[in-house]
């Protein structure tokens, strides 16, 4: 995971990815957090300034979703 990448939230299940432009970035998330976490896809996010934004339409406010971020190595 990468140090230059920060993730936010809301109220909403909106996920905010802040890093360096052009990187892209797998979303995961899970619903308990722990060594027994089992951590799923969600979406690749790819900043074009400083940050990209996504909404989680599938979380619903009574379901826990932990969210982590990383980067996608780039092809050489």
């Amino acid at each position: 995971y990468t140090d230059a990448t920060s993730l936010r939230f809301g109220a909403l299940p909106v996920v905010a990815l802040f890093g360096p432009p052009g990187l892209k970035h797998r979303i995961e998330y899970a619903t308990e957090i722990g060594e027994g976490a089992q951590w799923r896809f969600a979406v690749e996010l790819t900043p074009t300034n400083s940050a990209a934004f996504w909404i989680d339409l599938a979380g619903t406010p009574a379901e826990k979703r932990f969210y982590r971020a990383a980067q996608i190595p780039q092809p050489r």
